[in-house]
């Protein structure tokens, strides 16, 4: 702190002092004032002064603050007075305003009849402005929360610091080798912590990874680069995160309930269409002005848009643009997990929207079925002019239990046995292959042998570029097999997702297009 701003806090406390005995003009007790003076002394920078200022009073810039700070720490002042004063701490700011701009702050508060009292010296001729007592009072009410807001800012860091050190200590006694391998062998910038080791060697550490998500995995997060640079005394490039698996609420998307909302939960499921390309996500968006220079930062969340400053902090302009090269930003991608068709007891498979972010993202495609470690959060979008709040998942840890099958993923053994079946039926082959499909479905062999060629695909060429994608269309009587058809096929089919209801109209006959809420109508 200068010796300059410690005058100023001194005139602050003194002034405080003044208008606590004063309290017959004031409207305020003596007790309040004994309180906010303690608080008004943790107030060690004028600039953060000028904030509470600026918010008590719904000023639209900091600079606007500036001459009611100097009310608050000089008491009643003529015009001249209070401009000399004004140029006075503005040349002790770190970053001075404009001359331009103290004056527009000046005319602000003249014009402020609400918190201002405009005096005239009718024998002097002289106006005199000071603050009303409501005004006052309105400063230290703002003081007041703002103190009780440090209070709790200072228990949450002790909190964070004390999960910090609990977290390191498990890496140092458990987890050592794990770390020091994955920093020399994997391409992977996370570490995976089975919770149920965690649970059973640190039973109360495990339970704020649960119960309190966020706060616990950023803790995890800071012991684990502390761990890396200080126990292994290995420089970290980049950013290394913590994942969670083998948690202790293992569900099914269906089963997701508002208990669970702000909660780690373990999700099994299949991934369905609507998975995104690899976007980005930023986490910290820094603004500059075009006109100052000054940055300005703001936090973003997922699924919501960018947001930015209306105006600059320091000179009010709108001219405000985003640097990407500062911003904290990683990759992002969403998609759709519904109930696996082995867990379903009858009835629509539910569907629950999901996103991951950082180094898994891009992983993931459709007909995949994985287990996921995920925040159940709550998203609110307007559908119909009315709210609606969708229950959505913020992956920590994705753990794929079998791929999309390709032909690239088939195992040698796989293609001898696709060989061995080929010398033996030869040209027959994809009409055996059609009479496994739905054996207990009687007859039907064009219409397996169609649904045998749609799971194979084609080959496209240049002539038809989508010739790989064999379409099929169904048409007959109802109950004559037409689903239990489609269901075989996405019994032995990996990419294969059955819908229906939603998907289609009410007698089956046309498809219908359904908007994306998350992409607004794109593909992904």
């Amino acid at each position: 702190m200068s010796e300059r701003e410690g005058e100023m806090l001194t005139k602050v406390t003194d002034v405080t002092g003044e208008i606590s005995e004063n309290k017959d003009n004031s409207g305020v007790t003596n007790e309040m004032y004994r309180n906010v003076t303690e608080v008004t002394e943790k107030y060690r920078n004028v600039i953060e002064f000028l904030n509470l200022i600026q918010k008590a009073f719904n000023l639209q810039r900091t600079v606007e603050a500036l001459p009611y700070y100097v009310l608050w720490t000089n008491g009643r002042l003529s015009l001249t007075k209070l401009k000399e004063i004004m140029e006075e701490y503005n040349s002790h700011l770190p970053k001075p305003y404009t001359h331009s701009s103290l004056k527009v702050a000046l005319s602000v508060l003249r014009r402020d009849k609400t918190n201002v009292l405009e005096v005239k010296d009718k024998e002097l001729g002289i106006t005199y402005y000071e603050l009303k007592p409501e005004a006052v009072e309105e400063i230290l009410n703002v003081l007041q929360v703002e103190a009780k807001l440090r209070e709790l800012e200072e228990a949450k860091a002790k909190d964070h610091e004390d999960l910090v050190n609990l977290a390191r200590e498990f890496f140092r006694e458990f987890y050592r080798d794990r770390i020091a391998e994955a920093l020399t062998g994997s391409r992977d910038r996370f570490i995976v912590v089975d919770w149920m080791e965690l649970n059973a060697v640190l039973p109360q550490l495990a339970e704020a990874v649960v119960e309190r998500p966020v706060v616990a995995i950023k803790a995890f997060n800071d012991a684990l680069r502390r761990f890396i640079e200080e126990d292994l005394m290995v420089e970290v490039r980049g950013e290394w995160s913590v994942h969670f698996t083998n948690l202790r609420d293992k569900l099914k998307p269906d089963d997701v309930r508002a208990e669970h909302v702000g909660k780690l939960v373990e999700i099994k499921g299949l991934v369905t269409g609507g998975v995104s390309n690899v976007r980005s996500f930023y986490r910290k968006a820094v603004f500059v002005c075009l006109d100052c220079g000054a940055r300005m930062a703001r936090l973003q969340q997922p699924l919501k848009p960018l947001v930015r400053p209306k105006r600059c902090e320091a000179c009010g302009s709108r001219n405000v643009e985003l640097l990407e090269e500062e911003s904290d930003k990683l990759d992002f991608q969403f998609f759709k997990v519904q109930d696996s068709p082995e867990d379903l007891s009858g009835g629509e498979p539910s569907e629950r929207l999901a996103y991951v972010i950082g180094p898994q993202a891009g992983i993931l495609k459709g007909g995949m079925r994985v287990r996921l470690s995920a925040i159940v959060r709550e998203r609110v979008y307007k559908k119909d002019d009315l709210p609606v709040y969708e229950r959505v998942l913020e992956v920590n840890h994705v753990e794929v239990l079998d791929k999309a099958m390709s032909v690239e993923e088939l195992s040698e053994e796989d293609l001898r046995r696709v060989r061995e079946l080929a010398r033996v039926h030869g040209d027959k082959l994809p009409f055996v292959v059609a009479s496994s499909i739905a054996p207990n479905l009687y007859g039907l062999e064009r219409e397996k042998l169609g649904a045998a060629v749609s799971i194979v695909g084609g080959v496209p060429t240049q002539a038809k570029p989508r010739g790989g994608h064999i379409h099929l269309l169904l048409v007959g009587d109802p109950g004559c097999g037409k689903t239990e058809l489609l269901r075989a096929v996405e019994r032995v089919a990996p990419k294969a997702i059955f819908t229906s209801g939603p998907g289609s109209s009410g007698v089956g006959l046309t498809a219908t297009v359904k908007r994306n809420e998350v992409s607004k109508g794109g593909t992904g």
